[in-house]
């Protein structure tokens, strides 16, 4: 359904529910989140540590800072995209085990779950220590990197990022 007279717009995905706000900062999705626990390469490069709070997600840029709600505890939990997944119908993100635990979701396994942008992102592979940029600064960074015929001001939402690809 789309509202042309508010900010908000919703869109129902792969048994995923999406709130996506005009405004990339506020965008929302809705689904069951798992955790997983490896010792091998993500998709990003990195080796997996299962005691970062880190997280995988089917087409957030790596590096994205969001924000995990647990919606059956109230508890929540910001991580960096650093891998691709989850492979599974109706799931939304694959925590670390250490952002599973911080939710409170180990034992269970998986749990219905509210992801929000955190307002920042940072490189693949760049540390907390670093400065995290807002998505506003970060897209103006890249708008002004880009060659000039080509320059727009680029923004990613949820619903964007998670929309289906046609097959080539």
């Amino acid at each position: 359904m789309f509202l042309s007279r508010t900010k908000w717009i919703f869109v129902g995905l792969a048994g995923a529910a999406v709130v996506v706000s005009q405004d990339p900062a506020q965008a929302q999705q809705v689904g069951h989140a798992s955790w997983y626990a490896l010792y091998s390469r993500t998709a990003s490069g990195e080796m997996m540590n299962p005691g970062a709070l880190t997280a995988a997600h089917r087409s957030l840029p790596f590096g994205t800072k969001v924000r995990v709600e647990n919606l059956s505890n109230g508890r929540s939990v910001v991580v960096r995209i650093n891998d691709r997944g989850p492979f599974i119908g109706g799931r939304v993100i694959d925590l670390s085990k250490a952002a599973a635990a911080h939710i409170g979701m180990v034992s269970s396994g998986t749990a219905k779950v509210r992801i929000s942008t955190a307002g920042g992102s940072e490189p693949a592979g760049a540390g907390a220590a670093e400065k995290v940029e807002s998505g506003k600064e970060l897209a103006a960074k890249v708008a002004a990197s880009a060659p000039a015929e080509e320059k727009s001001e680029p923004s990613v939402t949820l619903a964007e990022a998670a929309a289906p690809r046609p097959a080539s």
